[in-house]
């Protein structure tokens, strides 16, 4: 018979490090299956076989819950085996190949995650463009440590694209306001 060791944080397998491992790609899994539905409310597909507004949610949101939901099952198969996270063991004493310390990933996983509740939080009321380029000039100043002048050509260059493929190209309506009035979205 199989036994598992004491599922409790902080103690036997369930390190801090291990637990935030299981408990970060779980929250993502989630998030993925979410996303992937939402999708449905807003139509996969429009008039004359075009591509809905709510293809691409559905198409990251199953992306991210496949890989994740993979990296949450390899990430607890460790734990319960009572081994360490992968990249730790080619990673040297505590730093991974960018010479971040363990405390500086969790920081910049931390701080991802809240600039990521943030960035949904504010979509309905400044639009996804806004918050999209705001999201990406936070990200690439606070997590990359990039200067604030290089984060916001990133960000301007990432909210062009978007616009350009999804707002022009292919008529995808973006919640909120968007460059061009009557392409997509709403004022």
């Amino acid at each position: 018979m199989r036994t598992f060791p004491r599922l409790s944080p902080g103690s036997g397998p369930w390190t801090s490090e291990r637990h935030g491992q299981v408990v970060a790609f779980g929250v993502l899994t989630g998030l993925g299956g979410a996303v992937a539905v939402a999708a449905f409310a807003y139509g996969i597909w429009i008039d004359e076989g075009r591509v809905g507004a709510g293809m691409l949610p559905l198409a990251v949101g199953l992306i991210l819950l496949l890989t994740c939901g993979s990296l949450f099952v390899a990430a607890l198969r460790r734990t319960l085996a009572g081994r360490g996270p992968a990249a730790d063991a080619d990673s040297g004493p505590g730093t991974d190949a960018r010479g971040r310390s363990r405390a500086e990933r969790v920081r910049n996983l931390r701080i991802v995650f809240a600039l990521t509740l943030a960035m949904v939080a504010a979509l309905p009321h400044i639009g996804l463009l806004l918050a999209f380029g705001a999201y990406i000039t936070a990200v690439s100043t606070l997590v990359e440590k990039r200067p604030w002048y290089t984060s916001l050509a990133i960000a301007a260059a990432a909210v062009a694209a978007l616009h350009i493929v999804f707002g022009v190209l292919l008529g995808v309506p973006l919640p909120g306001w968007t460059l061009t009035p009557g392409i997509g979205g709403s004022s």
